[in-house]
């Protein structure tokens, strides 16, 4: 079995964008805020972590995001969760 590092659930909020009763913008903030909570300590993966929370809130910010903006900066995050099991990403 997998050991990871970190949990980042977000079950509740993409239910909600899954159903349309939440926007991108919002799933984004909630993405945005709660990794942000995640402590990390190593610094080089730190580093791309605070990049993703920013791509995240900006996402949150911008009127114009659209879910193809959103699936652009998931799939980095993927990435980066995926590298030494650094996350696992609950959404079911």
């Amino acid at each position: 079995m997998i050991n990871w590092k970190h949990i980042l659930d977000i079950r509740n909020a993409w239910a909600k964008a899954d159903n349309d009763e939440i926007s991108t913008q919002e799933l984004s903030k909630v993405v945005a805020n709660k990794l942000d909570k995640l402590y990390y300590s190593e610094d080089d993966t730190m580093f791309v972590k605070e990049n993703l929370v920013d791509d995240f809130m900006n996402l949150a910010l911008d009127p114009d995001t659209t879910k193809e903006n959103f699936d652009y900066i998931w799939r980095e995050l993927y990435d980066w969760a995926d590298f030494n099991h650094t996350c696992w990403i609950k959404v079911y």
